[in-house]
């Protein structure tokens, strides 16, 4: 997708990109992989096709920013605990996915991927993304002083999300508050400056992900 520009904050364009995003999100929800694209998403909005183009040069870059769209965005939690950062990026996470516009999308995305290179590609460069922001909050929790810094924090980005993502797509299980609490502990333990100590002292409480 192009970078965004003076024009791309105009409250008209702005407008624009946000009924083209939803109206691709419905598509994707309804008809599948298979049945998303350019054409289908200019029938159902209205909007000209040069008008996407300009903003999605391809239907690979308007996926892209539909998947984007349905996992949520925004910065990463800062809160000067690891824990609590941990817990608060998968509490949104987990709130996003029990959503019925991800419910219907991202489990038929993933099994997709399984038969075609190009979703397979797309899929594990915005995981990657994923894992990295994942990354990123523990080694800011390295160099606070509260993780050991002897630890492949990559590997434990993945376990962490791994189970998660496993529970969610192969289980069909929304996680609650206490199993992302529970899990993400479990791991601190592991790495946590003082093995010995829990995770859970002195931290604030839990995140709630709506309605555990």
């Amino acid at each position: 997708m192009i970078e965004e520009n003076d024009a791309d904050r105009d409250p008209r364009v702005v407008r624009t990109r946000a009924k083209v995003l939803s109206a691709a999100i419905d598509l994707l929800a309804e008809r599948g992989y298979s049945g998303f694209s350019i054409d289908a998403v200019v029938r159902r909005t209205g909007v000209a096709k040069t008008t996407l183009y300009r903003h999605w040069p391809s239907r690979a870059d308007l996926l892209v920013a539909v998947i984007k769209e349905l996992e949520g965005g925004g910065p990463l939690p800062s809160t000067g605990s690891v824990r609590q950062e941990l817990l608060e990026f998968f509490a949104g996470r987990v709130r996003i996915a029990q959503t019925q516009r991800w419910e219907r999308s991202m489990p038929a995305l993933v099994e997709a991927a399984a038969h075609d290179s190009e979703l397979a590609d797309i899929v594990a460069a915005l995981t990657t993304q994923s894992l990295e922001q994942i990354s990123t909050l523990m080694r800011r929790g390295q160099d606070r002083g509260e993780l050991r810094g002897d630890f492949d924090v990559d590997l434990a980005a993945s376990v962490l999300m791994g189970t998660f993502v496993f529970q969610r797509l192969l289980l069909n299980i929304s996680p609650t508050s206490h199993q992302v609490s529970t899990v993400v502990d479990m791991i601190l333990h592991g790495v946590m400056q003082s093995a010995s100590a829990s995770p859970r002292a002195s931290q604030p409480s839990t995140p709630q992900l709506g309605g555990q």
